[in-house]
């Protein structure tokens, strides 16, 4: 579905590819209006998910090793949190991190600890140079995520038909010297 093909497991979470049997449960979290205030506005149709599926990560090229991850606990049964994702902001030469959950989850720190592991992911297996993240102005939860991951605000951005969008950047050097001075 997607060029992502590692799972990875981190202190509580494994993020597995996002395959067929996630689709559902994708859809449930985009059609809810929490979860979407922040990312469309509104909850999205049935339709409009599965479109957005398709045009993101099946009909579209992602260079190999990206895509999305489905987030589930570690010691659990399965169920579906949430997704985040490496790959082309809105289709672009730049390569994002992006991650949703559904609200039972917030505040615990999952979407820092996925977005972390896909962030060492991109720049230690990837070798990528730089990578960029978006979020809606007012939502100070996901910029605090993209800051805990050692992305940096770099002002503002129109992506996926939203003007203003706060953009945040890590380069591969910087994102070195954090993990030096963190021993991670």
């Amino acid at each position: 579905m997607s060029n992502a093909d590692q799972i990875f497991e981190t202190e509580r979470l494994v993020l597995a590819p996002l395959v067929h049997k996630d689709f559902e449960a994708l859809v449930k979290l985009d059609a809810n209006r929490a979860v979407m205030k922040h990312i469309t506005g509104r909850p999205r149709s049935r339709e409009e998910t599965i479109a957005n599926i398709y045009k993101n990560y099946i009909n579209t090229e992602i260079p190999p090793g990206m895509g999305a991850w489905s987030i589930t606990w570690r010691d659990g049964d399965g169920t579906f949190l949430g997704l985040v994702m490496l790959k082309p902001l809105d289709g672009g030469p730049e390569i994002e991190v992006g991650y949703r959950l559904h609200p039972d989850h917030w505040g615990a720190g999952l979407a820092t600890e996925a977005a972390r592991r896909i962030v060492s992911y991109g720049f230690d297996d990837l070798k990528l140079g730089t990578i960029v993240g978006v979020a809606m102005t007012d939502n100070a939860a996901s910029q605090k995520v993209l800051q805990k991951c050692g992305l940096r605000p770099a002002g503002h951005v129109s992506a996926y038909g939203i003007d203003g969008l706060a953009y945040f950047a890590l380069n591969r050097e910087d994102y070195r010297a954090i993990n030096a001075s963190t021993g991670e």
